[in-house]
């Protein structure tokens, strides 16, 4: 078992910081953050020479890179599917194994949570599909369309 912090917990300093506290701390990886304007220790930028920023500023501190935690695809003029592909990729070339992303609805609006589930499930499935049909039929099984119990 290893033991991580999120990124989001130093909000008022840059990735580099960020990283440094976790390290100091005596954490072995860290939850990348990237949440509206409340917390961005990251952006979505696939280009190389990002990502090897990312990586080279973990392995300074010696730290892991366990996940990202998102809040994309929500702000105004954003397209929730370029997004998450954006944001899946740069997972993906950061070598970030789990992605976690918020539900985003509203205390009066039950749908909202379903309607932006369905997005990224529909987005996966696609995904995986090209990848593998087998993994599609696997997929297809898993409940998208059903909202977690406490948007009930």
């Amino acid at each position: 078992m290893k033991l991580g912090c999120s990124s989001v917990l130093f909000n008022q300093v840059d990735l580099y910081g960020a990283l440094q506290h976790i390290s100091w701390a005596g954490y072995e990886g860290a939850e990348l953050a990237i949440m509206g304007s409340h917390c961005r220790h990251i952006e979505l930028i696939t280009k190389q020479s990002y990502v090897d920023d990312i990586k080279w500023t973990a392995k300074k501190h010696n730290l892991g890179l366990f996940a990202i935690h998102a809040d994309v695809g929500f702000g105004p003029g954003e397209d929730k599917i370029k997004s998450m592909q954006t944001l899946f990729d740069l997972a993906a070339k950061i070598g970030v194994p789990i992605v976690t992303m918020r539900a985003k609805g509203k205390s009066d609006d039950k749908a909202a949570p379903k309607r932006n589930l369905n997005t990224c499930g529909e987005w996966v499935k696609k995904r995986l599909a090209a990848a593998s049909p087998w993994r599609l039929n696997r997929m297809s099984a898993l409940p998208f369309t059903t909202p977690p119990r406490w948007c009930k």
